[in-house]
């Protein structure tokens, strides 16, 4: 996958996001790709909150087995995984 896949995700798309961040381990939750626009993704959320996640430039974008990895500085800050 490519940071271009990922801005062609198509809207139901369900994945798994894990929040890799500190010592705050959100465990993984269920996220459905309710909008696409050109310069950003919304996720539905399990209990219909909106959340919004900004494309991030090449060098913070990794790609990983089964999905993607979001990078901070280097490191990974988050993971979204397809199901």
């Amino acid at each position: 996958m490519k940071l271009a896949d990922m801005k062609r995700l198509s809207i139901g798309t369900k994945l798994i996001a894990t929040n890799l961040f500190g010592d705050f381990k959100a465990g993984m939750k269920v996220r459905e790709v309710f909008k696409v626009q050109s310069n950003s993704i919304a996720f539905k959320c399990s209990n219909d909150v909106i959340s919004w996640l900004d494309y991030p430039k090449a060098k913070d974008f990794k790609a990983i087995n089964n999905g993607f990895e979001i990078l901070e500085k280097g490191i990974a800050v988050l993971r979204y995984e397809f199901i």
